[in-house]
């Protein structure tokens, strides 16, 4: 603990220093660089978030099944962007975009989760099925017409595992007509968001074609063209500073929506270093964005 404290007082000390950001860098290198101080930072941060406990007995014995939900989107968030961060510090940005969507859909179910007082919890196992749900069906069906094969046989033997692990029966799966948080109205769940408009409306459905992929990001990224004929592109693109701005954004806004829920910063000491670091990344994203211009 006393690492911890040690760590975070630095941190706010290296903020404090840092702000404002210089206005304009010499080369973009030097721009990234300080990109991924910050995104250091808020990786940090993000671990410590989702350690966090709101009292002692908690921290000894963990959180019962409807707070594990969203206790376990909140790790998920802070690999996802581990992973982001590994890829931008690598200089490979067709890489990092990848999980750029992820992030936002982990995001936008945990507050949703939260916003929901728990009414969805008794039933969100159920709703984060969809893939085996499909599966089951499909095994299901072939049964009827044929013996499975030892490949089947493991799928539906591990499905079942599964289910009977989580407490929900083949009745239940089968009939479940519960909501998916996963096939939330992506556009109506950005505007009720607190994050930047542009950032979500914008970006998000653009972000889903790195998943995806279209002809135009394979021609742009990953091909070549000479005349009529491409040959392939096996290096990356320049790291860009606006996409390390971006997800740092998300993540730390989403954190202090589960610092708040979790009530394990009663005294705003962790929220407030977050606040301070938001503040740095905007003015980065900023300068940045004014560099872009129109």
């Amino acid at each position: 603990m006393e690492k911890i404290i040690k760590n975070l007082t630095n941190m706010k000390m290296w903020v404090d220093f840092s702000l404002p950001p210089p206005a304009e860098f010499k080369t973009k290198t030097e721009s990234m660089r300080f990109v991924a101080e910050v995104m250091n930072r808020c990786l940090y941060l993000l671990r410590v978030g989702a350690a966090s406990a709101p009292n002692t007995e908690t921290a000894k014995t963990g959180y019962a099944k409807p707070k594990a939900i969203i206790v376990g989107h909140m790790a998920q968030l802070g690999k996802l962007y581990e992973g982001a961060l590994i890829h931008i510090c690598g200089a490979q940005p067709e890489l990092t975009r990848i999980f750029f969507r992820p992030i936002l859909e982990v995001s936008i179910n945990m507050k949703h989760l939260i916003q929901s007082r728990g009414q969805l919890c008794p039933n969100v196992g159920l709703a984060s099925y969809p893939s085996d749900l499909e599966m089951f069906r499909m095994l299901e069906n072939k049964v009827k017409e044929r013996a499975l094969t030892p490949i089947e046989h493991r799928v539906n033997k591990l499905i079942l595992l599964q289910l009977e692990k989580n407490g929900i029966s083949r009745e239940e799966l089968t009939c479940n007509n519960q909501e998916n948080i996963q096939e939330k109205n992506v556009p109506s769940s950005c505007e009720n968001s607190n994050y930047n408009d542009s950032l979500y409306m914008y970006l998000f459905q653009k972000e889903t074609d790195w998943v995806h992929r279209g002809w135009h990001e394979l021609r742009s990224y990953h091909l070549t063209q000479t005349g009529d004929y491409y040959v392939p592109d096996l290096g990356f693109d320049e790291p860009q500073p606006r996409l390390g701005c971006q997800l740092t954004q998300v993540c730390l806004e989403t954190l202090t929506v589960y610092l708040r829920w979790n009530q394990s910063d009663p005294n705003n000491e962790l929220t407030s270093i977050i606040r301070k670091l938001l503040k740095l990344n905007a003015a980065l994203d900023a300068a940045h964005e004014n560099f872009l211009g129109e």
